[in-house]
């Protein structure tokens, strides 16, 4: 692995890192077909490989994105937005606490009223 899991003392911070890698991955091989401002999209791209300071900036970048032409990125973003807070809560020590159980308690709760396919999304995102 190129970064350690615990990436910064913070968990917070480790997993909004984590978060950023894997959107940025998904960006990259989601259809950009319909991509309108080739320039900002790499300018996105650079962001999130030099890191945003929170979820919720995140969370506006993935909204341009959106509304530059990608279509998918929410699929994979949104479980993992509530993940992130959810994780929060539980105030660990390291990213290294997380387990199957938890993400089955997480996914349990959280996908309850979703359709099978939206439960199946969830899963793959996380």
């Amino acid at each position: 692995m190129k970064y350690p899991l615990d990436f910064f003392d913070e968990v917070e911070k480790s997993l909004l890192f984590w978060i950023e890698r894997y959107v940025r991955y998904k960006l990259v091989n989601l259809s950009n077909r319909n991509l309108n401002d080739k320039k900002r999209f790499f300018d996105i791209l650079q962001l999130l490989i030099t890191g945003t300071n929170s979820i919720e900036n995140l969370k506006s970048l993935i909204k341009e994105i959106r509304n530059l032409g990608v279509n998918g990125i929410n699929t994979y973003f949104n479980p993992l937005y509530k993940f992130y807070y959810y994780i929060k809560e539980l105030q660990l020590a390291s990213l290294k606490e997380i387990d199957e159980e938890m993400i089955a308690d997480f996914l349990a709760v959280n996908t309850a009223n979703l359709s099978d396919a939206s439960k199946k999304n969830h899963r793959i995102a996380l």
